[in-house]
Parts: C-alpha cells; sequence; structure tokens
C-alpha cells in the first residue's frame, strides 16, 4: 500500500474536524438566530466536510490494490516471514487510525445529532411574549416622528394621517403607530375605548393582525386603514375592526392624553398585543 501524502492526511483530518465543529456550530444556530440561511449554511458546511474528510481518509489509508500470490509451496519464506512482521506493524499503526476515524465520526454524528434534536423545539407551542405582549409604549411618553419632533393635539389638522413612534424607541418597530385625526363626532369606538382618543385624534398599531405587515394605507373619505400585502381593511372610527380581507382581530389601540406642553403622550402601553395571531391570540 502506497504511504499516503502528508496533505491528503492533514486535509483528511482538518475536514473531519471541521465537519464536527460545524455540526456543534449548527446547533447552537438554532437557539441564537432563525436566520435560514445561516442554518441551511452551516448544515451544507457539515455534511461537506464529512464527505471530503471521509473521501480523503479513504484515499489515503484503504488498500486499494488486488494482490495475487501462488498458492504453493505452503511453506512461509524468510522474506515472507519478515513481510508479515511488516503487515502486522502497518496494522498496529492502522489501528489508531481507525480509532481517530471512529471517533471523529461518533463526534460528528453527535454533533448533527444534538442540533436534530434541538430543531424538535420548532414542535414545541412558542410565545413570543415580549415582542407581541409588550411595546416600548407607557404612560407618559410621547408621540414623536419618524425625525423625532412631537406632535402637538392642536395642531394636528382633522383628517391627517401620521406614522409616529415612542419617543427614544424610533428604532423599534413593535412600538409603531398610525395616528389620525377626525371629526369628533365621527368616532363610534367601543365604551371602554372612548377615553383613549383625544380630541378625535386615534391612534393604531401599525402592524396588521394578519400576517405582520405594516398597514400603510389610509383613506380619508372612508376612514379606513389598508394593508397592501393581503388587502385587510380596518375601520378607523370604530376601533379599528376589520370589514375585509383575511384579518379577523381589530389593530390595538393606544390610549392617548395630552401632557402639560399640550403634547400627545400615551397613557399606557397597547391593551392588546401587536401583530399577528399565534397559539393563544385569535
Amino acid at each position: 500500500m502506497n504511504e499516503p501524502s502528508r496533505a491528503t492526511r492533514a486535509l483528511a483530518i482538518i475536514s473531519l474536524i471541521v465537519a464536527v465543529l460545524a455540526a456543534f456550530a449548527l446547533c447552537f444556530a438554532y437557539w441564537l438566530t432563525s436566520s435560514t440561511q445561516v442554518l441551511g449554511g452551516l448544515l451544507a458546511l457539515a455534511l461537506f466536510a464529512a464527505g471530503a474528510g471521509l473521501t480523503l481518509w479513504g484515499r489515503g489509508y484503504m488498500q486499494h490494490e488486488i494482490v495475487e500470490g501462488e498458492r504453493e509451496p505452503l511453506a512461509s519464506s524468510e522474506e515472507e516471514w519478515n513481510e508479515l512482521a511488516r503487515d502486522i506493524q502497518t496494522g498496529a499503526d492502522t489501528i489508531g487510525r481507525r480509532r481517530f476515524l471512529v471517533g471523529a465520526l461518533c463526534a460528528f454524528a453527535g454533533a448533527l445529532g444534538i442540533a436534530g434534536i434541538s430543531f424538535l423545539r420548532s414542535l414545541v407551542p412558542h410565545v413570543p411574549t415580549k415582542v407581541l405582549w409588550h411595546t416600548p409604549w407607557k404612560h407618559g411618553v410621547r408621540l414623536v416622528k419618524l425625525d423625532g419632533s412631537p406632535i402637538k393635539a392642536d395642531e394636528l389638522p382633522v383628517d391627517s394621517f401620521a406614522v409616529v413612534f415612542p419617543e427614544g424607541h424610533i428604532d423599534n418597530l413593535s412600538g409603531a403607530t398610525n395616528l389620525v385625526r377626525v371629526k369628533e363626532d365621527l368616532l363610534d369606538l367601543p365604551p371602554e375605548q372612548k377615553s383613549w382618543a383625544v380630541k378625535g385624534i386615534v391612534a393604531y398599531s401599525r402592524i396588521c393582525t394578519h400576517a405582520g405587515c405594516p398597514v400603510a394605507q389610509y383613506e380619508d373619505s372612508k376612514h379606513v386603514f389598508s394593508c397592501p400585502c393581503h388587502q385587510s381593511v380596518f375601520n378607523v372610527l370604530n376601533g379599528a375592526v376589520p370589514i375585509g380581507g383575511p384579518a379577523t382581530r381589530p389593530l390595538p389601540q393606544l390610549p392617548l392624553g395630552v401632557d402639560s406642553a399640550g403634547y400627545l403622550i400615551a397613557t399606557s402601553d397597547f391593551k392588546s398585543p401587536v401583530g399577528p395571531g399565534f397559539w393563544s391570540i385569535k
């Protein structure tokens, strides 16, 4: 058997080590990120490295030649005994190599198995409470535009529409809110929500309750919000209840107030979770 080159040995060992590390990284990545690109890339790397390592190992250490010999004479010559001794020594050296191969394969299979078991977490109902139940809105937080400027209630024209955020949390999309002012006598809010409006000004979560798209369109002639993704339509005047499209839950309304300087503020967080429905919220 031809002795493998150092490069072949090194590549085989490195490939198997990379396979093990990639399998472990796949397990950790599953718990730290939901990026399918990262998970898919690590899985592909683990499988590719394992395949490359086994291929290089087979080429470098496995015998490929066909050996033929005469059956007679039965007695072994001194040269044959010497050859046998060399084969025994070679076998002893190979045992160590096989132990490494078996160990590497067991480590790879174990790491990949742990990653596979981790994937079972996807079958367990998961409630993203921090994102859906709580936003940066709370009592006293001013409503600000994207440029950070606050809004005075008296300066907001009737039939105007603006996108607002909690002051200091413009980059937090869970707090994105649609602000609309209509004629006060047109509002027909549920009894428990009437005090949440200020001078005909109402505020609703900008995240659609169907699939989480931004509710980005407002038609002032009909006083409705529309979601461009799946055409859900919400009535602004009576609590943003859905009147068209696949959404089944109203947009959460933000309770409003006015501070001592006349600026619009929130008096609390949304009373219901923002975003699309999940297993306990329909």
